[in-house]
């Protein structure tokens, strides 16, 4: 089976993906694919130049699982699954809301990151001399997975979503610096992949940190 607001503009190459470029010693036995992340849209669980793989015999993927897939510009790309076929989504306040629950929230110490990286015209004020510090909280879906997401401002142009039923076959995705990503929320903007196609999906993403 063939399974990546406040800074958008300058977001979209940051959810492409280059790979192989990591040692990847089971790539050639076709069991995964490595890629280099080269923005900050899955950040902070994701880094900018940090190797991760995808798992090219994954089942079909779950809320919580993040997958590199392949967007209709030809690109690869990473995003975590929000919500799969059948599934009632919104985005209320930056917060997703699955069939109705919404996602809890818990806030954590904040994102110490480079400011090469993360800083920008329009999150500057986070940021001072070498290093930004960015709002950092835990997110956790209605079926109990958590993640660490980054929220740099209220009221950005993702935070209100309103587009109803995963479509059958389809996926619903976010990346986790809500931010700073072009991601499901997106296509009626024209530079988002909207809805993603399960038959899309390259693989689940893993990598030593997102082990269990």
């Amino acid at each position: 089976m063939r399974f990546a607001l406040v800074l958008i503009f300058a977001l979209v190459a940051g959810a492409a993906v280059a790979g192989p470029i990591c040692f990847c010693p089971l790539c050639a036995t076709l069991v995964s694919k490595s890629y280099t992340p080269v923005g900050t849209s899955m950040a902070p669980n994701l880094q900018p130049d940090q190797c991760v793989y995808a798992r090219l015999d994954s089942d079909a993927p779950a809320p919580g699982d993040v997958v590199a897939f392949r967007a209709a510009t030809g690109q690869d790309m990473i995003f975590r699954v929000i919500a799969t076929p059948g599934q009632h989504v919104v985005v209320e306040n930056g917060i997703p809301v699955i069939d109705g629950v919404a996602a809890t929230r818990e806030t954590l110490p904040p994102f110490i990151a480079p400011v090469d990286e993360y800083g920008s015209k329009s999150n500057r004020s986070n940021c001072a001399d070498a290093t930004c510090t960015l709002p950092r909280e835990l997110e956790t879906l209605p079926n109990g997975i958590s993640y660490q997401v980054l929220n740099l401002a209220p009221d950005t142009q993702g935070d209100a979503y309103y587009e109803g039923t995963v479509p059958q076959g389809s996926l619903f995705l976010m990346g986790d610096n809500r931010d700073n990503a072009a991601d499901s929320r997106f296509e009626r903007y024209g530079y988002g992949p909207g809805f993603v196609p399960i038959s899309d999906v390259i693989g689940v993403i893993y990598h030593p940190e997102m082990q269990e």
